[in-house]
């Protein structure tokens, strides 16, 4: 699974191999309290990448197509 946590000021954004799948309040500081979402999934990460501003929808879309070829 490809997964993607877009997160700035005025929303929050949750795509799912490619495609946006949830969206939500934002915020200017990303805590741990804020990462309780993915508290309950028992998962292996295999790649991590961060990024300094946020990403398009289609810039989220080309990522995925790209990891994926």
């Amino acid at each position: 699974q490809h997964v993607v946590l877009s997160v700035n000021e005025q929303e929050t954004s949750l795509y799912l191999n490619g495609k946006l799948v949830a969206k939500g309040a934002g915020t200017k500081d990303i805590t741990t309290d804020a990462l309780d979402f993915f508290s309950d999934m028992n998962v292996l990460i295999d790649q991590v990448e961060l990024f300094d501003r946020n990403l398009s929808s289609k810039e989220v879309e080309r990522l995925f197509n790209y990891k994926k070829n």
